[in-house]
């Protein structure tokens, strides 16, 4: 559920103090990132098999990023050599 609408909901005066209270779980997260439209460099949309390999690698990768948006780009860089 969308933020703006829970602040609505609790009747909040602010973003912030929804955001305070906000606790979202991985579980949720994934849920929604499995239903988000993704796309390619070129910007085709593209489908993942959520029980497949590359849905989990791309999860992973997501994951990452909202961790430490640093140590993912370094950890995802490819191999030099």
């Amino acid at each position: 559920m969308p933020q703006e609408v829970v602040r609505k909901i609790l009747d909040h005066d602010s973003h912030a103090m929804t955001a305070h209270y906000a606790r979202l779980s991985d579980t949720t997260i994934r849920r929604h990132w499995e239903q988000a439209r993704k796309v390619n460099a070129t910007g085709q949309t593209v489908t993942l098999d959520p029980d497949g390999p590359l849905a989990e690698a791309s999860w992973a990768k997501q994951r990452l990023s909202r961790a430490n948006p640093g140590t993912a780009q370094r950890l995802l860089q490819p191999a030099a050599g």
